[in-house]
């Protein structure tokens, strides 16, 4: 779908997916953009050995040459059942850590985006923003939904 919907648009666009074995099931991200797209890359989340999940998380990168030069959007989905706060915890620790180990000294700051499958209030929409400790000194985002 991230194929047509780009097409329709005329915009740019990276997706990556990944399929869940035991349904045959192609779950993934996009990233559409009208600017040009110079780089991609994605990295796996923790959850899906370590705490006996089969959600297969992922974040993806997309460097994007914009008007006002090269910004770079993560977007990605969390683990989805309620009961994986922890779960969620260690895979915005592992998000973070990728953001950091990406920024160039030219980066304007990173955009995040996804679906979180967390509440406002929850340990690791806190720790995104700042209002607990973060998972990496000194990055914390603003949420847009505030």
């Amino acid at each position: 779908k991230a194929k047509m919907i780009a097409a329709e648009l005329g915009y740019q666009y990276v997706y990556e997916g990944k399929t869940k074995e035991s349904r045959d099931v192609l779950y993934g991200n996009a990233i559409l953009s009208r600017w040009p797209i110079n780089n991609s890359s994605n990295k796996n989340l923790s959850g899906s050995t370590t705490f006996g999940s089969d959600e297969m998380r992922f974040v993806l990168k997309a460097d994007i040459e914009g008007p006002r030069g090269i910004f770079q959007v993560f977007n990605t989905q969390l683990n989805s059942k309620m009961v994986q706060s922890a779960v969620r915890v260690q895979q915005v620790k592992d998000l973070c850590n990728f953001i950091k180990s990406s920024a160039t000294e030219t980066s304007s700051p990173p955009v995040v985006c996804g679906t979180f499958n967390a509440t406002a209030d929850s340990d690791e929409i806190r720790m995104l923003t700042g209002k607990t400790v973060p998972p990496v000194k000194d990055l914390v985002f603003f949420d847009a939904w505030e």
